[in-house]
């Protein structure tokens, strides 16, 4: 008997819990889904989520999150410290856009979509860029925002790195 009491109170519980939570968050799921719902760009449902990539590891606390905005097509490098989830710009994108966007044949749009592109070619300790620029190379210092061209010469350079120190840089152009 002391079984089948316990048993039933059990049961009562779980009942009463149903009765009480049950309707309620039946009622908050139930909704017609519109095909505004699956496409609209503004008000369409992220059924998917949007897990970040490109997760590059700088130390054994912080991790570089390239995180893109897709209505705007732009990237912000940020750099994550791993334990609290704190983030902070990498380096200052305006500068760079400004910076970019006064070198000779650039225009702002060029300049925008170059500060804000998904990858960089960095030095080791990320104080310098390497950028590509209408298939020429230029060094981009990030402390004194300074933007040096490295190449004028026709054709693309691809490849393009810089060694350890980034004091030197080194791309394939035709295949040599």
């Amino acid at each position: 008997m002391i079984r089948s009491s316990s048993l039933l109170r059990r049961a009562a519980r779980a009942a009463l819990a149903l009765a009480v939570f049950g309707p309620a968050a039946a009622f908050t799921q139930q909704r017609d889904l519109t095909l505004d719902d699956l496409y609209d760009p503004e008000k369409k449902v992220d059924f998917e989520g949007n897990p970040p990539r490109g997760l590059v590891w700088i130390d054994d606390r912080h991790y570089l999150w390239p995180k893109t905005d897709p209505r705007e097509h732009t990237t912000e490098l940020l750099e994550v410290e791993a334990v609290t989830g704190r983030s902070e710009p990498l380096f200052d994108v305006a500068k760079v856009e400004s910076t970019l966007a006064g070198l000779e044949g650039v225009t702002a749009d060029e300049a925008k979509r170059i500060a804000r592109q998904r990858s960089f070619t960095f030095n080791e300790k990320r104080t310098a860029l390497l950028l590509t620029i209408k298939d020429d190379l230029y060094h981009y210092d990030l402390l004194t925002h300074r933007a040096v061209r490295l190449t004028r010469s026709p054709g693309a350079e691809e490849e393009a790195s810089l060694s350890p120190d980034g004091s030197l840089a080194a791309f394939v152009r035709e295949g040599n």
